[in-house]
């Protein structure tokens, strides 16, 4: 996720505050291995997995969809977000198709939950 999201500007704020009482410390007390096992398990029992959500690294290029189907970057800013080299590799983003694919492949109310657990993720971080 970006840190410069709007979209997400309520979860940025609770992400970049330091662990208490070290300024030089890591952002989060847990491993990226860590993360993505977590990822990978709220992942299946929400059955996400179901529509081809699997691997934390997706975001990626869900990001990139995302940002392209919203238009919240320009197309150079996103191909610096995923590390693109060529625009070529880029362009299966520009329309949103990727992304419009994935939402299409759930369940009635299941996408509407995932935004719904979205929105509340961020109370569940300020608390921790």
């Amino acid at each position: 996720m970006m840190l410069d999201s709007l979209e997400f500007k309520d979860m940025v704020a609770v992400w970049q505050r330091p662990k208490a009482g070290d300024q030089d410390s890591d952002l989060f007390d847990f491993s990226y291995e860590d993360l993505s096992q977590s990822f990978k398990k709220a992942v299946c029992q929400r059955k996400y997995d179901k529509v081809g959500i699997v691997h934390l690294y997706q975001r990626r290029y869900g990001g990139a969809s995302h940002d392209a189907a919203t238009r919240a970057r320009p197309m150079a800013e996103i191909q610096r977000r995923g590390r693109w080299a060529r625009d070529r590799s880029l362009r299966r983003y520009e329309s949103g198709d990727r992304i419009n694919d994935v939402h299409s492949r759930f369940r009635p109310g299941q996408l509407l939950d995932a935004v719904k657990r979205r929105r509340t993720l961020s109370v569940k971080l300020s608390t921790h």
